[in-house]
Parts: structure tokens; sequence; C-alpha cells
């Protein structure tokens, strides 16, 4: 069975993201709780997703994914984010997120 995960690239800009909308204990408690290590070269999408799911339980009925978002640049998604940001429409757009999603998180 092949387990899915992410880089540490991609890792660190959603936990730096994470950590100017919930402050860096409440990341540090999130982390701790789900044994994610940073210093790994790569983190399983479970304990991830679990990261994610603990960190939405802090912020609220609000949507967590849109605000961590504000805070990602195009390099956070490697080279497809720059694809993204050279698209000419958001139907574009979304087509090379759902084309290219797993290299996003595998590269």
């Amino acid at each position: 069975m092949n387990q899915h995960s992410i880089n540490t690239s991609f890792l660190t800009h959603l936990l730096a993201s994470s950590e100017i909308i919930l402050g860096k204990d409440v990341v540090t408690h999130c982390k701790l709780m789900t044994g994610i290590d940073a210093e790994k070269e790569r983190t399983s999408l479970e304990q991830t997703y679990e990261c994610l799911s603990l960190m939405g339980e802090y912020y609220g009925p609000r949507p967590l994914g849109l605000a961590l978002a504000k805070n990602l640049s195009p390099a956070s998604f490697n080279i497809v984010g720059h694809l993204i940001m050279s698209s000419q429409t958001l139907e574009e757009a979304l087509n090379l997120v759902v084309t290219y999603q797993d290299y996003i998180m595998e590269c």
C-alpha cells in the first residue's frame, strides 16, 4: 500500500501560515498531538489532515483553508503555483490544480 505524503517545504509553508493565524502555541500543540516532525523529509497526508483538523477546531466555524491560503505564495506550490498564476481564467487555474494536485503534494 502506497502511503501518500507531502514534502517538508509545503508543510513548512502551511505551518508558517497557521502560526500567523492561530499563534505558535496552537501550532506547536497540533504538531505534538499528531506526531508531525518538520525536520523529516516527508509527512504523511494522514498526519497533515489530522493536524489541520485540530487547528480547524481552534479556529472555529470560519473556513480555515481560506485563511491559510491568504498567507501562501505561488512558491508554496512549486512550479504548479506559477502555472496557476499565469492562468487566464479561474476555470483554467482549477483544472491545473486538479491535473497536478499529486505533484503539488509529492514533489
